[in-house]
């Protein structure tokens, strides 16, 4: 009797282990196909965040281009409607005068669309070296250049009731990823346009000090919520109304800055505005991928 209890203990022991190992490879398999989710959904997200960033990245200059497009086929229409006149028998002397103007709009496109192709070829040039895998060198940097290119490009999204004070020094060229820096730039200036929503001024100013080139952007609007001192360079931060604003200009500014082993600050003025402070070391970066 003794024997037959043992054996069914025995037959009730296996059948327990039986259960368990299912459970437990079913558990396993669970927890697979979770962490497996999660992985696709991280890269997902991850490839998302950063279309959304080539995608910001792209805008200012790919507005500047349609804007400028804008401009010259209005001019071109100007043009045609001179030559119509000539053709038929009109004042030729006034349709010459519209033609000049309208060649000269034309022209003044040209400076418009050559920063625009220069910003995107720097931009899409340093994501495919960074997609290879590549080491990337610093270039020699103009900061002042580089200031005034992104006025230009941001010169239709200025309202025309806004005035730039250029404030700059004789700073010295320095090493760095220009495509980056110009980014930078944009933000920062596209924030300070935006802040101000009457008349209003925006200050650019760079100079030296110490071992590190400074650029300044004031603007007179409002200033910084208080609240957002230590949450605005975070990915999807942003204070502009809904469908406004991706929350990735200041987030994207921050880690080019970082890159460049430089710093960005933001505080309200002590005369009115947010002033943002970017600071590069003259020396530049290390190539990327080195210490």
């Amino acid at each position: 009797m003794s024997d037959m209890l043992i054996l069914v203990a025995l037959v009730v022991v296996f059948l327990l282990f039986l259960v368990q190992s299912h459970r437990l490879r079913t558990r396993d398999r669970q927890i697979d196909a979770a962490f497996g989710g999660m992985a696709r959904r991280e890269k997902m997200a991850m490839l998302g965040h950063m279309l959304a960033g080539i995608a910001h990245e792209l805008h200012t200059p790919m507005g500047a281009v349609s804007c400028a497009v804008d401009t010259r086929q209005r001019a071109a229409a100007k043009l045609e409607e001179a030559l119509v006149e000539i053709e038929g028998g009109g004042d030729v002397e006034a349709a010459c005068g519209r033609i000049r103007k309208a060649l000269g709009v034309i022209q003044s496109t040209d400076p418009v669309l050559r920063e625009a192709i220069t910003r995107t070829r720097e931009l899409l040039g340093e994501l495919k070296s960074a997609g290879r895998g590549e080491r990337l060198e610093p270039v020699s940097v103009d900061v002042n250049r580089l200031l005034d290119g992104s006025l230009l490009l941001l010169g239709h999204e200025l309202k025309q009731n806004t005035t730039v004070d250029r404030q700059y020094d004789d700073v010295p060229e320095i090493p760095g990823y220009p495509g980056g820096m110009g980014q930078i730039f944009l933000n920062i200036l596209r924030n300070a346009s935006q802040a101000m929503k009457g008349p209003g001024t925006l200050t650019v100013s760079s100079t030296r000090e110490g071992d590190a080139v400074v650029v300044r952007i004031r603007d007179t609007g409002p200033g910084l919520p208080t609240e957002c001192q230590h949450q605005m360079f975070q990915a999807g931060w942003t204070n502009k109304p809904e469908g406004e604003g991706t929350g990735l200009g200041l987030f994207i500014s921050q880690r080019i800055v970082e890159r460049h082993k430089g710093r960005i600050t933001a505080r309200n003025h002590p005369d009115g505005g947010a002033e943002f402070t970017i600071s590069f070391p003259v020396t530049g970066p290390a190539p990327d991928g080195e210490a």
